[in-house]
């Protein structure tokens, strides 16, 4: 199967780098504890796995930067949809107090790309 661009809150991103560019965790939402009797007691907030994402860059145009403040700015406060580069759609948020950050890089030719990664949690 083809990757397919990721596309997040109905902007299109770039595609991820190749090596580790998108990662999907699948996690269960709750907390385990240890009781004195050395029994552990699992409390679930949901009974369904939930996934998380994250979804790096290396190489952001100015313009591929912009989408991903976009996309992540349309998802601040909500949700949003999420079509990941295996073509699944899921409706997801920001991880937690998740920011972004860019870092700088200087291509050839004197231009400038960005580094950059976003996370994402299934709501």
């Amino acid at each position: 199967m083809a990757a397919t661009q990721p596309v997040l809150a109905g902007t299109t991103l770039a595609h991820p780098r190749l090596e580790n560019g998108f990662i999907e965790r699948v996690v269960f939402r709750g907390k385990s504890v240890e009781m004195a009797s050395g029994a552990q007691v699992t409390d679930l907030v949901v009974a369904g796995a939930k996934r998380e994402f994250t979804l790096r860059w290396d190489t952001l145009t100015a313009s591929e930067k912009a989408d991903v403040i976009t996309a992540f700015t349309a998802i601040k406060a909500s949700s949003g949809s999420f079509t990941a580069p295996d073509a699944a759609v899921y409706t997801v948020t920001r991880d937690g107090d998740a920011e972004l950050e860019f870092s700088f890089i200087r291509a050839a030719g004197g231009t400038f790309v960005y580094s950059s990664s976003l996370q994402l949690r299934e709501v």
